[in-house]
């Protein structure tokens, strides 16, 4: 007999049993052994035997449920979230933020980077997290580098990292690298917060212009990783013709971004606010124009695509909510058909990013092999 293969296949059963076990822990909070038996349709010495090997590594949690009654309250099992730990980094054109968080959202370190043009970007972020990891590497186990990207994530043009590979960049570290668009992640966690499967879009609109779908309580991509381009869709927008970084004209982004309204006013986006709160100004004609714009096109997504809500995120949505919002309701509506189950829009800020950042992270190591493998299977 192959005593070596008998060896590795008894492990990769061990292992598979207990991401099994887990995905069980993790979709039921607060689920008895009983039960993880019942829907792993696993042995119960198996169960029990797994579950001692997660609660003595810290991994799970095995803790008595407040039930009103007589006799001993039963002790139900959950992830031990709050014993794990994620480096959270959030990357725009103008600064790089870092967090060492846990995976229940809790920080323990956080630091600010500007990006100057002049700047190498790249040699910003990874003296960043070499830092963070170098700071806390004797007190926590960072599981997992979680990146948000402004952007087109696998060509950033403004930072000057074309063609740049994140994930193999910062291979080094010896963890594991996520790195997604920076609406996409905040539409992994929207999602997450959603009790039924929903249709919904996510829209920002900051210095320029990206979104998000979400459909049957799913995050879309595509295989070329830049689905949801929102901001290259053409507007019509009469005697009007500019060209845009990316080929076309008259890109959405071209009209409504901060940067957009920027450099057609030729203002800070400071001297903007303050020419809108003025009252009848170009600048206010200009945000006055976002809604009228944008709507049509999001009126035949919204169609197309049967969505039930549309969240709309950003400076350029906080700084003038009161302007943009009822065009953009006026113009849905007039072009909207009855059958269509549209209810709303929604204006969100989302300043909670590493938590954001654990709920994708959490998200990842659940919902697939390849996922839970690289945190869980060193215990195993």
């Amino acid at each position: 007999m192959d005593t070596e293969h008998k060896y590795r296949s008894a492990d990769l059963m061990r292992k598979q049993n207990a991401r099994s076990i887990l995905r069980v822990i993790h979709e039921e909070r607060g689920i008895y052994r009983k039960n993880v038996a019942i829907q792993t349709n696993l042995a119960a010495q198996t169960v029990t035997n797994i579950i001692t090997v997660l609660i003595d590594q810290g991994i799970v949690l095995e803790q008595p449920m407040n039930i009103a009654g007589k006799g001993r309250n039963p002790f139900a099992l959950q992830i031990n979230y709050g014993g794990f730990y994620i480096v959270s980094v959030q990357i725009t054109n103008f600064f790089i933020e870092v967090y060492l968080n846990s995976l229940d959202g809790g920080v323990r370190y956080q630091k600010y980077y500007e990006i100057a043009r002049q700047r190498d970007a790249f040699a910003i972020l990874k003296n960043a997290v070499s830092e963070v990891m170098a700071t806390f590497k004797d007190i926590y186990t960072v599981s997992a580098i979680v990146i948000s990207e402004a952007g087109i994530v696998i060509e950033d043009y403004t930072l000057g990292w074309q063609g740049l590979n994140l994930r193999e960049a910062l291979r080094e570290f010896g963890t594991p690298v996520l790195v997604l668009n920076d609406v996409n992640i905040i539409a992994h966690y929207e999602n997450s917060q959603q009790k039924e499967p929903s249709n919904f879009m996510i829209v920002k609109i900051g210095n320029g212009v990206g979104s998000a779908l979400v459909l049957d309580g799913r995050v879309i991509y595509s295989s070329n990783h830049v689905s949801g381009e929102f901001g290259h869709v053409t507007a019509y927008v009469p005697g009007e013709k500019i060209k845009c970084f990316c080929g076309r004209t008259n890109c959405i982004t071209k009209f409504i971004s901060k940067g957009a309204l920027k450099s057609r006013l030729g203002m800070s986006y400071a001297e903007i606010k303050e020419e809108v709160n003025r009252g009848k100004t170009a600048a206010r004609e200009m945000v006055e124009n976002i809604g009228p714009i944008m709507a049509p096109k999001l009126s035949d997504l919204i169609m197309l695509l049967d969505l039930d809500r549309v969240i709309l995120i950003g400076d350029v949505v906080e700084d003038f909510e009161d302007i943009i919002i009822p065009s953009f309701e006026k113009e849905i509506q007039e072009n909207m058909s009855f059958w269509v189950p549209f209810h709303r829009l929604e204006v969100k800020k989302y300043d909670c990013f590493p938590k954001i950042c654990s709920s994708y992270a959490i998200e990842y190591y659940f919902s697939n092999d390849s996922g839970t493998q690289f945190l869980w299977d060193a215990y195993f």
